[in-house]
């Protein structure tokens, strides 16, 4: 996943109209940093892919989604496939909770 997320963090930047620089004053980074995150796709803070979702106009999940890998089958039954799905929706609301508390604390 780690590859994929610098990947869609690039591509929603493009597709926002923004250079690494003005997304990465946007998000209080330097441009080098940002330069890391999308080619190397290092691990990011959920604050900071917090402020990148809303600095280019798109939700978090766009950023979370599960990466279909050739050969790995979960089919609707089997219970690990539950349990992904119950992993990720309960990420996904501690994300959009977090993202509710950094809005009440100021700048």
């Amino acid at each position: 996943m780690t590859g994929t997320l610098g990947k869609r963090v690039r591509a929603a930047r493009t597709t926002a109209r923004l250079n690494q620089s003005e997304l990465a004053q946007r998000i209080g980074v330097d441009q080098a940093t940002l330069s890391r995150i999308e080619t190397i796709g290092r691990d990011i803070s959920t604050s900071l892919l917090i402020k990148i979702a809303e600095s280019t106009g798109r939700d978090v999940d766009y950023f979370l989604q599960p990466v279909a890998r050739p050969g790995v089958l979960l089919s609707d039954g089997d219970s690990r496939a539950e349990e992904v799905l119950k992993s990720l929706e309960n990420f996904r609301r501690f994300v959009a909770d977090y993202a509710d508390l950094l809005r009440l604390v100021p700048d």
